[in-house]
């Protein structure tokens, strides 16, 4: 539901001075306490920011902020996509328990291997969680057998996301409509926030 009035176009215009003053004049601020950046609204203006540049951009909101999430996509072959990835101390890899979604999973897992990345690394994030699936979902062992990784989280399903996102506002605005997944959340939030040694990789 936000409507930035700057977006990573003028981040890519005033890099090279920038600081925590400028960048937060850039931000879309959420009343939660979020800063957002996004990309710019057309597709024509896409290529104005370069992996070497996010790398510098990564850089600055590593030291500044205690806590940055990139939303990568999926097109590992894409340069900053990948510069996301190389600069991320954890990548969730969002899955569901489709069996084709676990096979695109296999090959980006072994793409990241090739670029340098260890399993301990990544964390398997099951979407639309299910704890008992139909003969054409996997469950958790398959899939653990399947992307040769334990799921380190289970989301499950629910009408409340549709909700939020129908409403452009994030789900914690209105907790006690779906106080379950409120609950899920934050626990995911909590166990992701650990240190690896200590997040034993086990879904909700």
């Amino acid at each position: 539901g936000a409507s930035p009035q700057y977006t990573l176009a003028e981040v890519a215009e005033n890099l090279a001075r920038m600081d925590q003053s400028l960048f937060e004049s850039f931000v879309t601020r959420d009343p939660l306490g979020f800063f957002l950046i996004g990309p710019a609204d057309t597709l024509e203006q896409r290529n104005y920011f370069t992996e070497s540049m996010f790398r510098e951009f990564a850089t600055f909101l590593v030291e500044k902020y205690d806590s940055t999430v990139v939303d990568a996509g999926k097109d590992i072959n894409d340069e900053v996509v990948a510069g996301a990835c190389q600069v991320s101390s954890t990548i969730f890899l969002v899955v569901n328990q489709e069996f084709a979604s676990l096979r695109n999973a296999q090959r980006y897992m072994a793409t990241l291997m090739r670029t340098g990345f260890t399993q301990d690394q990544i964390r398997v994030v099951v979407n639309r969680y299910q704890k008992k699936p139909g003969p054409n979902y996997a469950d958790l062992e398959q899939i653990k057998r399947t992307l040769n990784q334990p799921v380190f989280y289970g989301i499950p399903e629910s009408a409340a996301f549709l909700g939020a996102i129908n409403k452009g506002r994030p789900l914690v605005t209105d907790r006690q409509a779906a106080p379950e997944i409120d609950k899920s959340l934050r626990a995911f939030v909590d166990k992701a926030t650990k240190p690896a040694d200590s997040a034993t990789g086990k879904a909700a």
